[in-house]
C-alpha cells in the first residue's frame, strides 16, 4: 500500500469536505493508495526510443523477444519507462528499467494468456521492434496492434471499489447530485482523481477498478491455489490481500482499445513478488461491467 503524499492529502481533505464527506475523512484517508495515472498524450513520433507509451510495438533489447504464445505472438499493450515516474513514487517498483505488457485472447476475461517482462538494459541497447506479420499474431475482433500514444502520468488517489460499505453505519450519504445523475460515491472519486471519465485512464498501482468479485480473489484461486476453475469458495483472506493492482488500462478511445463493454485490461502481482522486483508470476483479467 502506498500512503498519500502531503499534497494528496491536503486534497482528499480539500475535496471531501466540498462533497460533504468531512465526517468520515479519516476512513476515507485510511483507504486511499497513491498511485499513477496514465492518459493518452499525442501519437508516437518513433523518436523518443525506451520511453513510455501505450501501442505500436516494444522497444526491446536483443536478449529479449516479441512474447508469444505457442507459435501466436501475443498483441503489445504498453512499456512503462519507470525512470520516467514522479521522484520517489514508489519504493515498490524498480527505479529506471522497463515494463513491457502483452495479452493474448480477450475471451474468457478472466485468467488471460498474457506477459509482463521487466528489463533494465541500458537504453542504448534497444530497437524498435518490426510488428510480426498478421497471420502470426493472436486476433480479437480483428485486432493484432494499437495505435502508438505517448503518454502524460501524474500522482492521483484511488479508493477500493467497496469503500462506500466501509463508512460508518450512522453516516448519512449525502444526496444524489441531480445534475450529473451519478451517485454521491462517484462524484467523490471523480473529484479526488480530477477527472470525469476513469474509463478513459490507466493506473500504476493503486486500487483496481472493480464491480463485482475483486479480481484479487481469482488471482489467489488461480495462481497460488493451482485451481483450473474459479469456484464460489472463498480463498484464504489474507492471501487474496497480497495480491495488488500492478496496471490497469482503460478502453481509450484514442488507441481503440475497448475492453469488453468499456471495460479496463488489468495486471495483478503478489505483494511478495513485487517486493522482489519479480514479474514473472502476475495474473491478467478484463474487468467490465
Amino acid at each position: 500500500m502506498l500512503p498519500l503524499d502531503y499534497d494528496q492529502r491536503h486534497h482528499l481533505i480539500t475535496v471531501s469536505r466540498a462533497h460533504r464527506f468531512e465526517a468520515v475523512i479519516p476512513v476515507i484517508e485510511s483507504l486511499a493508495q497513491s498511485c499513477i495515472e496514465i492518459t493518452a498524450a499525442e501519437p508516437d513520433d518513433g523518436v523518443h526510443i525506451g520511453g513510455t507509451r501505450i501501442g505500436g510495438t516494444p522497444d526491446l533489447p536483443p536478449n529479449i523477444a516479441w512474447q508469444r504464445n505457442g507459435d501466436k505472438y501475443l498483441v503489445f499493450v504498453a512499456q512503462i519507462n519507470l525512470s520516467e515516474l514522479p521522484f520517489g513514487f514508489s519504493p515498490l517498483l524498480p527505479s529506471n528499467g522497463r515494463l513491457y505488457f502483452f495479452h493474448g485472447m480477450t475471451e474468457p476475461a478472466y485468467n488471460m494468456v498474457h506477459r509482463v517482462i521487466y528489463d533494465d538494459s541500458s537504453p542504448g541497447l534497444l530497437l524498435r521492434a518490426p510488428l510480426p506479420p498478421r497471420e502470426w499474431m493472436i486476433e480479437n475482433d480483428g485486432r493484432t496492434d494499437y495505435p502508438a500514444y505517448r503518454v502524460h502520468m501524474r500522482r492521483t488517489i484511488t479508493l477500493p471499489f467497496d469503500w462506500a460499505r466501509k463508512l460508518p453505519k450512522d453516516f448519512v450519504m449525502p444526496p444524489e447530485d441531480e445534475s450529473k445523475g451519478i451517485y454521491p460515491d462517484l462524484v467523490l472519486e471523480q473529484a479526488l482523481r480530477e477527472t470525469a471519465n476513469l474509463n478513459e485512464t490507466g493506473l500504476l498501482l493503486g486500487h483496481a477498478q472493480t464491480f463485482s468479485k475483486p479480481n484479487q480473489q481469482h488471482a489467489a484461486q488461480k495462481v497460488h491455489e493451482g485451481k483450473a476453475v474459479f469456484d464460489d469458495q472463498t480463498p484464504d483472506p489474507a492471501e487474496v490481500e497480497k495480491w495488488r493492482l500492478l496496471f490497469e488500462i482503460g478502453s481509450l478511445s484514442a488507441l481503440q482499445m475497448q475492453w469488453w463493454d468499456a471495460g479496463f485490461l488489468q495486471y495483478f502481482i503478489h505483494g511478495d513478488d513485487l517486493a522482489r522486483h519479480d514479474f514473472t508470476r502476475t495474473y491478467a483479467n478484463i474487468e467490465t461491467t
